[in-house]
């Protein structure tokens, strides 16, 4: 599963609701919309993917804004998952600016308690990621430069994290 259908799953967690009204809240520049978005034929085959899984269920029909729509449910398994997904620091550099930010829009909400204990998790794998770092070829000019760059990208990514923890305590 990808960051997508954990954020359903997020949104979902606080309550039931209609799939477009849930696809709107990938679009919403002060929320999701800052880290992710997603078209709408992509939206509603995640949706169909947490179907599939059993991670959702479709619930009664509603009339909204004069068209019929299902509405979504979370499972018990889905819930599982998502709180499993929040809970686990992201294993690569990549995966900070959409992944873990996606879980620090829903940790407030549901993982407040966890919170100081994922960001340090993450930060304790960051500094992992200097080590492996280092391991470009030496004397390649641009190995070297990928280096530095990686590099560079690891130190902010944990001074943001030293920074978030501290205004967690």
């Amino acid at each position: 599963m990808n960051a997508e259908h954990y954020a359903i799953l997020g949104l979902l967690k606080t309550s039931p609701a209609h799939g477009y009204s849930l696809f709107k809240q990938f679009h919403v520049k002060d929320g999701l919309g800052q880290v992710i978005t997603v078209k709408k034929s992509l939206f509603y085959a995640y949706c169909d993917q947490l179907l599939e899984k059993g991670l959702v269920v479709l619930g009664k029909e509603e009339v909204c804004d004069s068209r019929k729509r299902h509405i979504i449910e979370i499972t018990e398994n889905g819930l599982k998952e998502f709180r499993e997904w929040i809970s686990m620091p992201v294993k690569n550099t990549r995966s900070i600016r959409r992944d873990f930010l996606i879980k620090r829009y829903f940790i407030p909400k549901y993982a407040s308690d966890n919170a100081e204990r994922l960001f340090r998790d993450q930060l304790a794998v960051c500094e992992s990621w200097i080590e492996k770092n280092q391991q470009a070829e030496k004397g390649d000019p641009f190995s070297e430069t990928v280096e530095r760059f990686r590099r560079a990208q690891i130190d902010a990514v944990i001074a943001w994290l030293k920074q978030e923890i501290e205004e967690l305590l």
